[in-house]
C-alpha cells in the first residue's frame, strides 16, 4: 500500500525551514547547491499515480516513496553506493535534509533495497545488490562452534 507522499511544495517548506533554521557547518552548504537546485526543481508529485499500481491495496504502508526518489538522485550525483549510503545519510545534516529525511527517520538499507526491487524488477535489483559477506569460517572435523552467551 502506498502510504503518505510527501508533496512538492511540503518538500521545499522543509528544505528552506531546515537549512535555514537549524545549526550546522554552513560552510559546506556550497558543495552541495548544484544537488539541491536540481532536487528544488524536481516535482516527484506526478510520480505518485505512476507508481500505485506497484504498491498492493492492503498491507503495511510504504511511506517516504519521494524521498527514497530523491535519494538515489543524491547516491546517483555523490557516487556513493548503497552499502555506504546509510552511515553517510546519518552523519552528514545537508545530505539527509535535501533527501527529505530527518535523522529520526532515516529507512534502513533493507527499505532501500526493496524500494529497488519494487521499482526496478527481479531482473534488475539482483545487479544492484553488492553485498560482500565475511568468508564463514570453515571447520575442522570434530570441532564444534563456539558457545554464544
Amino acid at each position: 500500500m502506498l502510504g503518505f507522499w510527501r508533496k512538492h511544495n511540503d518538500y521545499q517548506d522543509f528544505i528552506s525551514n531546515f537549512l535555514t533554521y537549524c545549526s550546522y557547518d554552513k560552510s559546506q552548504l556550497p558543495e552541495y547547491n548544484h544537488i539541491i537546485s536540481k532536487l528544488w526543481l524536481l516535482d516527484l508529485d506526478p510520480l505518485e499515480d505512476i507508481l500505485r499500481p506497484h504498491y498492493s491495496n492492503t498491507g503495511r504502508p510504504a511511506n517516504k516513496q519521494p524521498e527514497f526518489f530523491r535519494t538515489f538522485i543524491v547516491m546517483h550525483d555523490l557516487g556513493i553506493p548503497i552499502c555506504q549510503w546509510i552511515n553517510k545519510l546519518k552523519s552528514n545534516f545537508i545530505i539527509r535534509t535535501i533527501c527529505g529525511f530527518k535523522l529520526s527517520e532515516i529507512p534502513s538499507i533493507s527499505s532501500f533495497y526493496s524500494f529497488v526491487d519494487r521499482i526496478c524488477g527481479p531482473e534488475v535489483a539482483p545487479k544492484i545488490r553488492k553485498f560482500k559477506r565475511k568468508p564463514a569460517k570453515k571447520l575442522e572435523k570434530g570441532e564444534k562452534l563456539a558457545e554464544t552467551p
